[in-house]
């Protein structure tokens, strides 16, 4: 039966050979061995070839502690960058599993806007190892995405986050006592106000943009818990700022922000 199964997929790659979804080369598709060797990146094997696997940088330190930030410098320890010790945030920590680069830009753009949700495995995949690396479990209470505006999901089909999150296989609900691991509220937030896209925007602007977006589903559910908010990408901040506010603001006791990636360049 192994060596059936052999020969079907190998007859398989021959006749459909693996596409590359960012260069368009076709490629063929690792095992799970070479997958596995790749580290995290490597789960992204399945849908893009190796040139491109290489062009994909997972955020390291040193960066900055608060906001993650990777320097520019590979030198030294992590520590605060200067826009969060000069214009502290709300949240207390953010954390990105890789550099929104040009290679990993486009494959985020195919799984949001181009239908390719088979990316949402391998991109799951990654982001729960980034949670893994950054976060002991105990310690979050409520994992929730950040929310779509309804007439964006309508026209989008899934929230990104939500979509991401699912892969990670945690409850949905638990009574209030249990202090035993995150539970997913897929609803904890939702989007009051229909905002222009923050890619469009500078700095300022997204801040302006994203101002009272948002509003809480049970402001009894967050009263002194640590709740992780999870994204596809982090740019200028501006909406893990709103969001962490609201939450804070309502009687949340910390907020942390997780993306799959990091935007490096100054918004």
């Amino acid at each position: 039966m192994g060596l059936l199964k052999r020969l079907y997929r190998i007859a398989h790659e021959t006749i459909f050979p693996g596409r590359c979804l960012v260069c368009g080369c076709f490629f063929k598709r690792p095992n799970r061995a070479l997958e596995s060797g790749r580290g995290v990146v490597g789960a992204l094997g399945v849908a893009l070839c190796a040139a491109c696997l290489k062009q994909i940088t997972q955020v390291e330190s040193p960066m900055c502690s608060i906001c993650g930030l990777p320097f520019a410098s590979r030198q030294g320890p992590d520590h605060a960058c200067e826009k969060c010790i000069r214009t502290p945030g709300f949240f207390s920590m953010a954390r990105s599993a890789l550099v929104y680069d040009r290679v990993l830009k486009r494959a985020i753009h195919c799984f949001k806007y181009r239908g390719q949700t088979e990316l949402a495995a391998p991109l799951g995949k990654i982001l729960l190892a980034a949670f893994q690396r950054y976060w002991d479990s105990q310690g979050i209470d409520l994992v929730a995405p950040v929310p779509l505006h309804p007439k964006r999901m309508r026209k989008r089909g899934f929230n990104q986050a939500y979509v991401l999150l699912r892969r990670w296989g945690l409850p949905t609900a638990r009574r209030p006592a249990e202090r035993c691991g995150p539970v997913l509220q897929r609803d904890l937030l939702i989007r009051i106000r229909y905002t222009a896209p923050q890619t469009t925007l500078n700095r300022r602007q997204r801040a302006e943009n994203i101002k009272d977006a948002f509003a809480l589903t049970d402001c009894d559910s967050i009263r002194d818990r640590t709740i992780l908010l999870v994204d596809d990408v982090y740019t200028s901040g501006a909406t893990a700022g709103e969001c962490a506010r609201l939450l804070l603001g309502n009687g949340a006791r910390r907020v942390d922000i997780l993306t799959l990636a990091r935007a490096v360049l100054p918004a």
